[in-house]
């Protein structure tokens, strides 16, 4: 009977980690998202200006699969940043045509240039990636274009800090019509929503379902999965990134015990497995309804575009109240990748979908971000060629 008991705690444990296996969250602890902590590049000796150190910590708070944050920065001058696909931090096996690596990049991009408004300024954007595995991705100039009010800035300050992934249990109520009209009209024509008790939401409800089980029962993504848990807090805060339990709210006791007995070899286990199935189940059960962002095309160029309007949408949401949860699965998944255009009736591709909806306690953000100096590249001589 002693043995059986330990074996329920360690299952009911395992139920509130394997949350984890959904992709594009941003997560981990409340002081991570300190700009003080975050803005280290004057203290490690980076010559930047405390504006643009600013603006690139909130550029840093977009969302990214596993949150691996696949970005880094090259300073070409003053004005000129570029924004470069890291692909020591993309996700080979559920994200191989580096596909959420562009979105995410996308996503970057867009709170860099919302950020830049804090201090007038526009951010001028070309997108220089012509395939998803090109380093440059995008060239950024700064240029003067004046001041926005104090409270606008604080505003625009508290959303950008405020977006996150919740992947709690939302209300079971319709979205306000005021609040599905202005985000309809964030991004005009690409943004689609399904009530979660329509036909149509109930198709990705149940193919939400099964994609997710599909993935979890393939080892390679659930290896891939492993190398980016952080179960201890020692192992978190060396490397600011990653999935960790503090993200999912598992506090207290449960909280201790997750960092001590759990590990990578945890994620591989088919009891882990069967309850990531479970915890999506009650996910897709518990919402309003879910988007879905399209596009015309599935180049670079493309998927950089959705991440930027994603971001948009999701700052938006959030000044709204409403919380968000990314689910891609059918969208990287057989047979739903192929058959999403036709059973939604969508003129173009389906880029990103999320579960949306309301919760009851206000939603606070604790995802861990690794601090500026780490995402600056400081190769003088590529800086010295490219002002030639």
């Amino acid at each position: 009977m002693k043995t059986r008991s330990k074996s329920i705690f360690f299952i009911s444990l395992a139920a509130l980690v394997t949350v984890f296996v959904v992709l594009l969250g941003s997560s981990g602890r409340h002081n991570s998202r300190n700009k003080v902590i975050a803005m280290d590049a004057k203290e490690k000796g980076i010559n930047i200006s405390e504006e643009i150190e600013e603006i690139l910590y909130y550029a840093t708070l977009a969302p990214s699969s596993h949150n691996a944050q696949m970005w880094k920065i090259r300073i070409v001058s003053p004005e000129i940043i570029e924004v470069l696909l890291d692909s020591k931090r993309t996700l080979s096996e559920v994200d191989p045509l580096n596909r959420e690596a562009m979105i995410s990049l996308g996503a970057f991009i867009e709170n860099l240039s919302q950020a830049a408004r804090i201090h007038g300024l526009h951010a001028e954007i070309t997108i220089v990636a012509e395939s998803s595995f090109d380093e440059r991705v995008a060239h950024i100039r700064l240029e003067r274009s004046g001041m926005i009010t104090s409270k606008d800035a604080a505003e625009l300050r508290r959303n950008l800090s405020l977006r996150g992934t919740s992947r709690r249990g939302f209300k079971n109520e319709p979205l306000k019509e005021e609040h599905l009209s202005s985000l309809l009209m964030t991004v005009p024509g690409k943004v689609h929503y399904y009530p979660l008790g329509s036909p149509k939401g109930q198709y990705l409800l149940e193919g939400l379902i099964a994609s997710n089980e599909k993935q979890a029962n393939r080892d390679n993504v659930q290896k891939e999965l492993s190398q980016w848990i952080r179960f201890s807090k020692r192992e978190a805060e060396k490397t600011e990134d990653g999935l960790t339990p503090q993200m999912m709210g598992i506090k207290g006791i449960a909280g201790w015990f997750v960092s001590h007995f759990f590990n990578s070899d945890t994620v591989m286990k088919d009891s882990f497995r069967k309850q990531t199935v479970t915890t999506v189940r009650k996910q897709v059960e518990n919402c309003s309804g879910f988007i879905v962002l399209t596009d015309s095309g599935k180049d670079a160029a493309s998927l950089i575009r959705s991440g930027m309007e994603l971001e948009r949408l999701w700052l938006k949401a959030s000044q709204l109240g409403l919380v968000i949860h990314p689910m891609s699965q059918m969208i990287e998944e057989y047979p739903w990748k192929s058959e999403l255009v036709g059973k939604l009736e969508l003129d173009t591709l389906p880029q990103m979908m999320l579960r949306t909806g309301y919760i009851d306690t206000p939603f606070e953000p604790v995802s861990r971000r690794r601090p500026v100096s780490s995402i600056i590249e400081t190769d003088i001589r590529t800086i010295s060629t490219m002002n030639k």
